[in-house]
């Protein structure tokens, strides 16, 4: 005991959690950081919620504070700990050397505490990632989760949307322009539209209005140049049959969302 302090006091080492210690010289990373918590709460524990989410790389997870669950009666001020009913088969799962709270669990205990827009985006990438499938996820909720919590009510809401056969959003800022237009007083879009003209196949859209032949496309940051130039040839084509197309960036999504809304009601034809 006595050597530890040493080592704390010379600063060669630092203390990740109680009883848990790595160098100091080394830089942390978040699968340091979550496994300290996961060894201190013994062998029943798992990292989980925004962690466990953060530790599979979901598109803005936080990495802190680090959040654990254990069937055990645990508290600490360094980590959030929520206790939980013991482990069903299969909830737990090992990502890089952690116990994991598996991604059907994930899910359901995230679906408690975010609002749709958010969780929707984690179902996104969830099936578009191939974490899970809608089956499997449904499944789950069935088996293990009762009626009238948060979470498997807001999933049992949002599930059936994945079986309409419209295809995932292909990006995370995919789904966030989907989002925008849901939470706004346009028409409802059609996603992953195909133009035809006369029977040909001019493209496929990310968002469409058919009747007024306007398309909203997502368009990220760091596009690559063939595809870049694919993407121009196709819209280039829908021009030509007639079709406004409108590009959103992730500016126009999270710093201009009112304008963006405005540009495609108008186009639209529609005085808001």
């Amino acid at each position: 005991m006595r050597q530890i302090e040493r080592l704390l006091s010379s600063g060669r080492w630092r203390r990740v959690h109680p009883g848990t210690y790595a160098l100091a010289r080394v830089s942390s990373s978040l699968r340091q950081e979550a496994m300290g918590p996961v060894q201190w709460a013994g062998p029943t524990a798992a990292a989980s919620h925004e962690t466990a989410c953060a530790l599979r790389r979901f598109a803005d997870s936080l990495t802190h504070p680090i959040e654990i669950s254990s069937p055990r009666n645990l508290s600490s001020e360094l980590v959030v700990v929520h206790r939980v009913r013991p482990w069903a088969d299969g909830e737990v799962e090992v990502v890089n050397g952690i116990p994991v709270t598996s991604v059907e669990r994930t899910l359901v205990d995230m679906a408690g505490r975010e609002l749709a827009p958010r969780l929707k985006e984690l179902l996104d990438e969830a099936f578009r990632r191939s974490l899970t499938s809608v089956d499997s996820l449904d499944t789950y909720v069935r088996r293990a989760c009762g009626y009238g919590r948060r979470g498997p009510s807001a999933l049992r809401l949002l599930l059936p949307r994945y079986r309409s056969g419209n295809g995932l959003p292909e990006s995370i800022l995919e789904s966030r322009v989907q989002n925008l237009l849901e939470q706004s007083a346009l028409p409802e879009a059609v996603r992953q539209y195909v133009v035809l003209d006369s029977g040909r196949f001019v493209g496929r859209v990310d968002f469409a209005y058919p009747e007024a032949k306007v398309a909203v496309e997502a368009v990220g940051r760091d596009p690559h140049e063939r595809q870049w130039k694919r993407d121009l040839a196709r819209m280039n084509a829908l021009t030509k049959c007639g079709w406004i197309v409108i590009y959103v960036t992730w500016e126009d999504v999270h710093v201009r969302p009112r304008e963006t809304v405005m540009t495609i009601a108008q186009a639209l034809g529609i005085a808001f």
